[in-house]
């Protein structure tokens, strides 16, 4: 693994979360527990940034969502991560790089997740706020 993408990952977050993309590995998918540039996709052989995955809000006031969780589907083609602050999950497609689904307003935040790869579904570890 890429020494340089996990030191960067390490330095610029609190809890990283870090995949390799199972299709080839030349990708790495890090989530951070920040507010900004919290999923991102690194070169796993030159080290360097490719793009950073918006996450965008609820409105100007929303808290941003900190990822504690990240995760390539098995078949390399979507991205889910999901984390406090808003307390979400959402899904990406790994080509375009777009939200193609959200599961929000969730009770507390999203702490582990994987996918089934029997059915591409995926499940989520969320413990609700008292």
């Amino acid at each position: 693994m890429s020494e340089r993408v996990l030191t960067e990952a390490a330095r610029a977050s609190v809890h990283p979360s870090v995949d390799i993309d199972p299709e080839g590995g030349a990708t790495i998918l890090t989530g951070s527990w920040r507010q900004e540039e919290q999923l991102q996709l690194w070169d796993y052989g030159s080290g360097q940034l490719i793009s950073t995955l918006e996450w965008g809000g609820k409105g100007e006031r929303a808290s941003p969502c900190m990822i504690y969780a990240a995760q390539f589907s098995a078949d390399g083609r979507r991205i889910a991560a999901g984390g406090s602050g808003q307390n979400e999950l959402r899904v990406f497609d790994a080509r375009t790089l777009r939200c193609i689904g959200t599961a929000g307003d969730l009770s507390g935040g999203v702490y582990s997740l994987d996918w089934c790869e029997q059915t591409g579904q995926h499940s989520l570890t969320h413990l609700p706020m008292r």
